[in-house]
Protein backbone atom coordinates (compact mmCIF):
# COMPACT_ATOMS: atom_id res chain seq x y z
CA UNK A 1 0.00 0.00 0.00
CA UNK A 2 2.65 2.45 0.80
CA UNK A 3 5.44 1.57 -1.44
CA UNK A 4 6.45 4.90 -3.60
CA UNK A 5 5.07 6.51 -1.02
CA UNK A 6 6.10 8.87 1.81
CA UNK A 7 4.05 8.77 4.97
CA UNK A 8 2.20 6.53 8.11
CA UNK A 9 -0.77 3.95 8.55
CA UNK A 10 -2.28 3.31 11.73
CA UNK A 11 -5.28 0.78 12.53
CA UNK A 12 -6.42 0.48 16.18
CA UNK A 13 -9.45 -1.13 18.31
CA UNK A 14 -10.69 1.81 19.93
CA UNK A 15 -12.43 -0.21 22.18
CA UNK A 16 -9.31 -1.62 24.21
CA UNK A 17 -6.50 0.81 22.70
CA UNK A 18 -4.90 -2.26 20.79
CA UNK A 19 -2.73 -1.01 17.73
CA UNK A 20 -3.97 -3.39 14.91
CA UNK A 21 -1.47 -2.10 12.73
CA UNK A 22 1.62 0.66 12.10
CA UNK A 23 3.69 1.17 9.41
CA UNK A 24 5.59 4.15 7.99
CA UNK A 25 7.57 4.67 5.03
CA UNK A 26 9.93 4.38 3.68
CA UNK A 27 10.89 1.49 5.59
CA UNK A 28 14.49 -0.56 5.84
CA UNK A 29 15.30 -3.69 6.41
CA UNK A 30 17.91 -4.85 9.77
CA UNK A 31 19.12 -6.91 7.31
CA UNK A 32 20.70 -3.77 5.43
CA UNK A 33 23.08 -3.06 9.07
CA UNK A 34 24.89 -6.58 8.12
CA UNK A 35 28.03 -5.55 7.09
CA UNK A 36 29.29 -1.71 5.99
CA UNK A 37 26.46 0.40 4.96
CA UNK A 38 28.09 2.42 2.00
CA UNK A 39 27.68 6.67 3.16
CA UNK A 40 25.87 7.29 -0.13
CA UNK A 41 22.88 4.89 1.18
CA UNK A 42 23.52 6.42 4.95
CA UNK A 43 22.73 10.06 3.42
CA UNK A 44 19.66 8.98 1.35
CA UNK A 45 18.14 7.47 4.49
CA UNK A 46 19.01 10.63 6.19
CA UNK A 47 17.55 12.49 4.06
CA UNK A 48 14.50 10.42 3.03
CA UNK A 49 14.12 10.23 7.44
CA UNK A 50 14.00 6.21 7.23
CA UNK A 51 14.97 5.99 10.56
CA UNK A 52 11.93 8.24 12.13
CA UNK A 53 8.67 6.32 12.74
CA UNK A 54 6.40 8.57 10.96
CA UNK A 55 3.65 6.96 12.71
CA UNK A 56 4.81 8.35 16.21
CA UNK A 57 7.16 10.62 15.96
CA UNK A 58 6.49 12.94 11.99
CA UNK A 59 4.93 16.10 12.85
CA UNK A 60 2.41 17.37 10.31
CA UNK A 61 0.07 20.23 10.35
CA UNK A 62 -3.35 18.50 10.33
CA UNK A 63 -5.09 20.66 7.75
CA UNK A 64 -8.84 19.85 7.07
CA UNK A 65 -8.92 17.42 10.17
CA UNK A 66 -8.32 20.41 13.30
CA UNK A 67 -12.11 21.45 11.62
CA UNK A 68 -13.45 18.30 14.41
CA UNK A 69 -11.54 20.08 17.28
CA UNK A 70 -12.98 23.72 16.24
CA UNK A 71 -16.55 22.55 15.73
CA UNK A 72 -16.28 20.43 19.31
CA UNK A 73 -15.22 23.86 20.60
CA UNK A 74 -17.93 25.77 18.76
CA UNK A 75 -20.50 23.18 20.09
CA UNK A 76 -19.38 22.52 23.44
CA UNK A 77 -19.21 26.52 24.66
CA UNK A 78 -22.52 26.91 22.71
CA UNK A 79 -21.07 29.35 20.57
CA UNK A 80 -22.95 28.88 18.19
CA UNK A 81 -26.37 27.48 16.79
CA UNK A 82 -26.50 24.48 14.84
CA UNK A 83 -28.99 26.43 12.11
CA UNK A 84 -26.57 29.59 12.01
CA UNK A 85 -24.95 29.79 8.26
CA UNK A 86 -22.46 31.13 6.68
CA UNK A 87 -22.40 31.96 2.92
CA UNK A 88 -18.92 30.56 1.13
CA UNK A 89 -18.14 32.71 -2.22
CA UNK A 90 -14.94 31.09 -2.04
CA UNK A 91 -13.18 33.72 -0.09
CA UNK A 92 -12.78 35.47 3.38
CA UNK A 93 -11.65 38.82 3.35
CA UNK A 94 -9.97 40.28 6.34
CA UNK A 95 -9.29 44.10 6.78
CA UNK A 96 -5.94 45.06 7.02
CA UNK A 97 -5.17 47.91 9.82
CA UNK A 98 -1.78 48.48 8.39
CA UNK A 99 -3.02 48.39 4.66
CA UNK A 100 -6.92 49.19 4.68
CA UNK A 101 -7.32 49.21 1.11
CA UNK A 102 -5.56 45.72 0.22
CA UNK A 103 -7.54 43.15 2.95
CA UNK A 104 -6.23 40.29 3.21
CA UNK A 105 -7.96 37.10 1.77
CA UNK A 106 -8.34 33.80 2.94
CA UNK A 107 -9.49 31.35 0.58
CA UNK A 108 -11.39 27.83 0.65
CA UNK A 109 -10.41 25.00 -1.06
CA UNK A 110 -13.69 25.28 -3.66
CA UNK A 111 -13.07 28.25 -5.40
CA UNK A 112 -16.01 29.03 -6.49
CA UNK A 113 -17.63 28.56 -3.08
CA UNK A 114 -19.97 26.57 -1.18
CA UNK A 115 -22.96 28.82 -0.95
CA UNK A 116 -24.86 29.15 2.47
CA UNK A 117 -22.91 26.33 4.99
CA UNK A 118 -24.04 25.51 8.79
CA UNK A 119 -21.95 23.89 10.83
CA UNK A 120 -22.82 20.17 9.64
CA UNK A 121 -22.24 20.59 6.32
CA UNK A 122 -19.52 22.98 6.69
CA UNK A 123 -17.75 19.58 8.14
CA UNK A 124 -19.23 17.60 5.62
CA UNK A 125 -17.98 19.57 2.85
CA UNK A 126 -14.75 21.00 4.38
CA UNK A 127 -15.57 24.76 4.04
CA UNK A 128 -13.00 26.91 5.27
CA UNK A 129 -14.75 29.99 5.06
CA UNK A 130 -17.65 28.82 7.38
CA UNK A 131 -14.36 28.33 10.14
CA UNK A 132 -12.93 31.31 9.28
CA UNK A 133 -16.30 33.23 9.41
CA UNK A 134 -17.33 31.80 12.96
CA UNK A 135 -14.00 31.77 14.68
CA UNK A 136 -13.15 35.77 13.81
CA UNK A 137 -16.37 36.91 15.12
CA UNK A 138 -16.01 35.35 18.46
CA UNK A 139 -12.62 36.13 18.55
CA UNK A 140 -14.17 39.65 18.78
CA UNK A 141 -15.83 38.71 21.85
CA UNK A 142 -12.84 37.11 23.40
CA UNK A 143 -9.83 37.94 21.54
CA UNK A 144 -7.65 35.39 23.48
CA UNK A 145 -9.65 32.51 22.08
CA UNK A 146 -6.88 30.92 20.53
CA UNK A 147 -6.24 29.82 24.01
CA UNK A 148 -10.27 28.00 24.46
CA UNK A 149 -9.28 26.28 21.23
CA UNK A 150 -5.80 25.01 22.77
CA UNK A 151 -7.64 23.64 26.08
CA UNK A 152 -10.26 21.63 23.50
CA UNK A 153 -7.42 20.21 21.70
CA UNK A 154 -5.54 18.87 24.73
CA UNK A 155 -9.26 17.81 26.01
CA UNK A 156 -8.86 15.82 22.83
CA UNK A 157 -5.75 14.33 23.24
CA UNK A 158 -3.32 16.50 21.22
CA UNK A 159 -0.13 18.91 22.28
CA UNK A 160 1.10 15.71 24.40
CA UNK A 161 2.38 12.15 24.32
CA UNK A 162 -0.28 9.29 24.04
CA UNK A 163 1.53 6.99 26.26
CA UNK A 164 2.57 4.25 23.51
CA UNK A 165 5.49 2.43 24.39
CA UNK A 166 7.53 3.66 21.45
CA UNK A 167 9.29 6.87 21.38
CA UNK A 168 6.89 9.97 20.08
CA UNK A 169 6.62 13.16 19.88
CA UNK A 170 3.81 15.77 21.43
CA UNK A 171 3.41 17.78 18.49
CA UNK A 172 2.74 21.67 19.00
CA UNK A 173 -1.12 22.98 19.16
CA UNK A 174 0.13 27.10 20.34
CA UNK A 175 -1.36 29.05 22.52
CA UNK A 176 -1.32 33.00 23.22
CA UNK A 177 2.05 32.52 25.51
CA UNK A 178 3.66 30.77 22.50
CA UNK A 179 2.11 33.21 19.80
CA UNK A 180 3.29 36.20 21.85
CA UNK A 181 7.08 34.69 21.92
CA UNK A 182 6.86 33.63 18.37
CA UNK A 183 4.76 36.12 17.01
CA UNK A 184 6.06 39.07 19.17
CA UNK A 185 4.19 41.29 20.86
CA UNK A 186 2.24 43.00 18.31
CA UNK A 187 -0.27 38.92 19.30
CA UNK A 188 -3.33 38.36 18.88
CA UNK A 189 -3.59 39.12 15.56
CA UNK A 190 -6.59 38.53 14.22
CA UNK A 191 -4.93 37.56 11.02
CA UNK A 192 -3.37 34.31 12.94
CA UNK A 193 -6.92 33.04 13.53
CA UNK A 194 -8.53 31.69 10.50
CA UNK A 195 -5.71 29.77 9.83
CA UNK A 196 -5.42 27.96 13.19
CA UNK A 197 -8.78 27.13 13.48
CA UNK A 198 -8.19 25.04 9.68
CA UNK A 199 -5.05 23.25 11.03
CA UNK A 200 -2.61 25.46 9.29
CA UNK A 201 -0.26 27.94 10.53
CA UNK A 202 1.82 27.04 13.93
CA UNK A 203 -0.28 23.63 14.34
CA UNK A 204 1.25 20.14 14.26
CA UNK A 205 0.48 16.83 15.11
CA UNK A 206 1.69 12.97 14.92
CA UNK A 207 -0.32 10.09 13.13
CA UNK A 208 -1.11 8.57 16.20
CA UNK A 209 -2.68 11.46 17.85
CA UNK A 210 -5.01 11.98 14.96
CA UNK A 211 -6.12 8.86 15.52
CA UNK A 212 -6.67 9.42 19.22
CA UNK A 213 -8.97 12.44 18.21
CA UNK A 214 -11.06 9.73 16.05
CA UNK A 215 -11.33 7.49 18.77
CA UNK A 216 -12.54 10.08 21.48
CA UNK A 217 -15.21 10.49 18.76
CA UNK A 218 -15.93 7.08 18.07
CA UNK A 219 -16.17 6.27 21.58
CA UNK A 220 -17.98 9.43 22.83
CA UNK A 221 -15.24 11.22 24.73
CA UNK A 222 -13.49 7.93 26.04
CA UNK A 223 -10.72 6.19 25.15
CA UNK A 224 -7.99 3.73 25.81
CA UNK A 225 -4.11 4.55 25.61
CA UNK A 226 -2.88 3.27 22.32
CA UNK A 227 -0.82 0.07 23.08
CA UNK A 228 1.77 -2.48 20.97
CA UNK A 229 1.78 -4.84 23.70
CA UNK A 230 -1.33 -6.60 23.82
CA UNK A 231 -1.18 -8.43 27.07
CA UNK A 232 -0.73 -4.68 28.28
CA UNK A 233 -3.56 -3.24 30.29
CA UNK A 234 -6.11 -1.00 28.84
CA UNK A 235 -6.03 2.21 30.84
CA UNK A 236 -8.77 4.75 29.46
CA UNK A 237 -9.23 8.47 29.80
CA UNK A 238 -12.18 10.62 29.63
CA UNK A 239 -12.97 14.18 28.50
CA UNK A 240 -15.38 16.17 29.97
CA UNK A 241 -16.85 17.14 26.62
CA UNK A 242 -20.91 17.70 26.38
CA UNK A 243 -23.01 14.48 25.06
CA UNK A 244 -24.21 16.01 22.51
CA UNK A 245 -21.30 17.26 20.95
CA UNK A 246 -20.01 13.59 20.14
CA UNK A 247 -23.87 12.89 18.69
CA UNK A 248 -23.47 16.03 15.92
CA UNK A 249 -19.58 15.19 15.12
CA UNK A 250 -20.62 11.56 14.43
CA UNK A 251 -23.99 12.41 11.94
CA UNK A 252 -21.45 15.00 10.53
CA UNK A 253 -18.45 12.38 9.82
CA UNK A 254 -21.34 9.81 8.65
CA UNK A 255 -22.17 12.18 5.97
CA UNK A 256 -18.70 12.95 5.23
CA UNK A 257 -18.67 9.46 3.57
CA UNK A 258 -22.05 8.56 3.08
CA UNK A 259 -23.82 11.33 0.92
CA UNK A 260 -22.29 12.36 -2.27
CA UNK A 261 -21.58 16.05 -1.22
CA UNK A 262 -18.93 14.48 1.61
CA UNK A 263 -15.44 15.08 0.60
CA UNK A 264 -14.94 10.92 1.52
CA UNK A 265 -18.11 9.79 -0.75
CA UNK A 266 -15.77 7.02 -2.78
CA UNK A 267 -15.13 4.95 1.04
CA UNK A 268 -19.29 4.93 1.38
CA UNK A 269 -19.44 1.12 1.49
CA UNK A 270 -23.17 -0.93 1.89
CA UNK A 271 -21.39 -3.97 4.22
CA UNK A 272 -20.61 -1.85 7.20
CA UNK A 273 -21.08 2.22 8.75
CA UNK A 274 -17.76 4.15 7.90
CA UNK A 275 -17.69 7.40 9.34
CA UNK A 276 -14.40 9.79 8.75
CA UNK A 277 -12.74 13.42 7.67
CA UNK A 278 -10.35 14.13 4.98
CA UNK A 279 -7.73 16.71 4.92
CA UNK A 280 -5.27 18.31 2.64
CA UNK A 281 -2.72 20.54 4.44
CA UNK A 282 0.06 22.80 3.21
CA UNK A 283 3.39 21.41 4.39
CA UNK A 284 5.29 24.94 2.93
CA UNK A 285 4.07 28.33 2.85
CA UNK A 286 3.16 28.86 -0.93
CA UNK A 287 -0.52 29.68 -2.69
CA UNK A 288 -0.02 26.51 -4.85
CA UNK A 289 -1.21 23.39 -4.68
CA UNK A 290 2.28 21.92 -4.18
CA UNK A 291 3.91 20.27 -1.07
CA UNK A 292 0.22 18.65 0.11
CA UNK A 293 -0.34 16.20 2.68
CA UNK A 294 -3.13 13.94 1.98
CA UNK A 295 -4.97 12.86 4.95
CA UNK A 296 -7.67 10.38 6.21
CA UNK A 297 -9.53 9.74 9.51
CA UNK A 298 -11.80 7.82 10.57
CA UNK A 299 -13.77 4.48 12.33
CA UNK A 300 -15.76 1.64 11.03
CA UNK A 301 -18.60 -0.60 12.47
CA UNK A 302 -18.88 -3.76 11.13
CA UNK A 303 -19.91 -7.33 12.52
CA UNK A 304 -20.23 -5.87 16.15
CA UNK A 305 -16.56 -4.38 15.61
CA UNK A 306 -15.02 -1.18 15.78
CA UNK A 307 -11.52 -0.17 14.06
CA UNK A 308 -10.18 3.77 13.40
CA UNK A 309 -8.12 4.24 10.90
CA UNK A 310 -5.62 7.17 9.88
CA UNK A 311 -3.54 7.71 6.45
CA UNK A 312 -1.24 10.26 5.92
CA UNK A 313 0.77 10.95 2.63
CA UNK A 314 3.38 13.37 2.26
CA UNK A 315 4.56 15.16 -0.97
CA UNK A 316 0.89 15.42 -2.39
CA UNK A 317 -0.17 17.76 -5.01
CA UNK A 318 -3.64 19.26 -6.73
CA UNK A 319 -3.97 15.55 -8.99
CA UNK A 320 -2.82 12.88 -5.85
CA UNK A 321 -4.02 15.15 -2.93
CA UNK A 322 -6.82 11.80 -2.53
CA UNK A 323 -4.48 9.12 -2.05
CA UNK A 324 -5.14 9.16 1.62
CA UNK A 325 -8.64 8.20 0.93
CA UNK A 326 -7.70 5.48 -1.69
CA UNK A 327 -5.83 3.81 0.46
CA UNK A 328 -8.24 3.95 3.48
CA UNK A 329 -10.70 2.38 0.68
CA UNK A 330 -8.68 -0.37 0.18
CA UNK A 331 -7.69 -1.13 3.78
CA UNK A 332 -11.59 -0.82 4.76
CA UNK A 333 -12.21 -3.32 1.68
CA UNK A 334 -10.11 -5.58 2.73
CA UNK A 335 -10.56 -5.67 6.43
CA UNK A 336 -14.30 -6.08 5.54
CA UNK A 337 -13.70 -8.89 2.45
CA UNK A 338 -11.45 -11.05 5.47
CA UNK A 339 -14.13 -10.73 8.15
CA UNK A 340 -16.56 -12.21 5.56
CA UNK A 341 -14.58 -15.25 5.14
CA UNK A 342 -13.49 -16.09 9.09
Amino acid sequence: LMDGYKGSIICMNPKNGDILAMASAPDYSLSQFIGPLKKEEWEKWKKEKRLVNRATQGKYPPGSLYKLVSSIMFMDQQLISLEESVFCNGKFELEDQSNPDKPKVFRCWKEDGHGEMDLHSAIVQSCNVYFYDVILRYQEKNKYIIDDLHKYAEMLGLNQKTGIEIPEKKGRIPNSDWMVVNQGKRWPKRGSMPNLSIGQGSNSITPIQAINLVNYIAMRGEIYKPKLVLDNPSISVKSQISKYVWNEIQNAMYDVVNTEKGTAFMLKNDNAIIRGKTGTAQTVSSSTSDYLLSWFAGYMNYNDNLMSLVVLIEDTNSQNKSIAKNISKKIFDYVLDRSEHE
